[in-house]
């Protein structure tokens, strides 16, 4: 069976300062060569954060590499079991720049 699943990106799938600081806080360990960041919510629980490029506003939200592995899991392994579409209402400059750090999708609107 063929799903069709809509995501929207800000609030959803990325989160910024204003949530995050309630949920934890980024311990200062990354690991630069892959761009993961170390969040730590609030039961101490660590996190692999990837932080996004900043948007032409100066925003820099942060997408969990659970996020992007659930979406791969509910994609399935040959990635065709499910289209998947990311909705933004951000600048079309912006999300061509965090494309990249988004799951694998096969369209997006904005």
């Amino acid at each position: 069976m063929a799903l069709l699943v809509f995501a929207d990106v800000d609030g959803t799938l990325v989160h910024y300062d204003d949530v995050m600081g309630k949920l934890g806080s980024f311990s200062g360990r990354k690991d630069a060569e892959k761009g993961i960041h170390e969040f730590i919510d609030l039961q101490g629980n660590a996190h692999e954060m990837i932080k996004l490029p900043p948007s032409t506003t100066g925003m820099q939200g942060v997408l969990s590499n659970e996020t992007l592995s659930l979406v791969h899991q509910m994609r399935g392994n040959d990635q065709k079991e499910t289209t998947f579409v990311l909705i933004s209402g951000a600048r079309t400059t912006t999300m061509l720049q965090r494309l990249a750090y988004l799951p694998t999708c096969d369209a997006f609107v904005t």
